[in-house]
């Protein structure tokens, strides 16, 4: 698990400090590619 910086547009800036507030992204075998439905993956993925 980390914490990212994103811009306006979700776009990655960098890692988190600590105690910084950020998003927190997760990463692992029990965590799903996406939504069945493409239009609920939209703007959900830092890129």
């Amino acid at each position: 698990m980390k914490i990212f910086i994103l811009d306006e547009e979700g776009r990655y800036i960098r890692e988190a400090e600590t105690d910084e507030i950020g998003s927190v992204c997760i990463k692992g075998p029990n965590v799903f590619q996406g939504y069945l439905d493409e239009d609920h993956n939209k703007n959900i993925w830092p890129s």
